[in-house]
Formats: structure tokens, sequence, C-alpha cells
């Protein structure tokens, strides 16, 4: 092994390869911009009010289960009420409550109509 390479690498004109490109202009740029889209989407998230109680849960998954529970496809409305409400039968928060009273109130209105 050369003297100054890494412990596993044996070659030297690899390792400096790989270390020149980690410290160009591009790599540099491409770093920059995860590091920048990093910050916007933590920025992003901490604005999000209205979350969901499916956990790890896949949204095709969550809609099979809801599926077999009502033998027919749930509705739009139906599947949100789903996720976005807790065991207990309450709203996960204000939002979430407040957007599925306004969507039921819309979904009555056209039935009338």
């Amino acid at each position: 092994m050369e003297e100054g390479l890494p412990e596993g690498v044996t070659d030297a004109n690899q390792w400096y390869t790989l270390v020149v490109s980690w410290f160009s202009e591009e790599n540099k740029s491409w770093e920059y911009s995860m590091l920048t889209r990093s910050a916007v989407n933590r920025a992003n998230a901490k604005k999000k009010s209205v979350f969901h109680t499916g956990g790890r849960r896949s949204i095709a998954r969550t809609r099979k289960r809801l599926k077999e529970k009502l033998g027919r496809t749930p509705t739009r409305l139906e599947f949100f009420e789903a996720n976005h409400k807790r065991k207990d039968g309450t709203y996960i928060n204000d939002h979430a409550k407040e957007f599925m009273i306004k969507q039921m109130k819309l979904r009555d209105l056209v039935r009338r109509c």
C-alpha cells in the first residue's frame, strides 16, 4: 500500500481522481444546491399544518384496507377522514377538522343540486 492512501485504497490514481472530483467547482455547486434544497424542505415541513395518521403504511395499503372494510372503493372524503383521525375518532388537529367540515358541507351542497 502506498503512503498517504486510506486503508483499503490500492490505486493511487483512482484515489487522486476521486479527491480532485470532490473539491471541483462542479461538486461544490452540487453540494451547495443540495444544502439549499434541504434547508428549503425543512422550512416547508415546519409550515405544514395538516398531518396524517398513516405512519409508515403506504397510501395504497391504506386504501386497500379501507376498501376491504367498506366493501367498495372509498371516496376521497372517506379516505381523507380515515387518514386524519385518531383511533378514538378525534381529528389529529383543528386544521384537519375544519377542512373535513368544509368538505362535507360542500359535498352536501353538491348533492342537493
